[in-house]
C-alpha cells in the first residue's frame, strides 16, 4: 500500500522540467532527500493548466531496519 501527496500551485510555474530536474535548489533537494528516506519518489513538474505540481508517493509500511537515518 502506498501513500500519496499531491501539491498543485497555479502560479507562474517553474522554468522548464529539465531545469528543475537538474537544479540544485535547497528546498527541492530537501524534498528529494526526504522522499528517498521514505523509500518513495517525488516528481516535480508543470501542472496542467499552468503552475507546478509536486507529486510524492511512498510506501505506508516502512521497515525501520532498512530505512535510511
Amino acid at each position: 500500500e502506498r501513500g500519496e501527496v499531491i501539491i498543485d500551485d497555479d502560479g507562474r510555474g517553474l522554468p522548464a522540467a529539465t531545469a528543475v530536474a537538474q537544479a540544485n535548489h535547497f528546498g527541492l533537494d530537501i524534498i528529494r532527500q526526504r522522499s528517498q528516506r521514505l523509500g518513495g519518489r517525488v516528481e516535480i513538474g508543470p501542472r496542467e493548466g499552468g503552475g507546478t505540481r509536486v507529486h510524492l508517493s511512498f510506501p505506508l509500511a516502512i521497515d525501520p531496519l532498512t530505512a535510511a537515518p
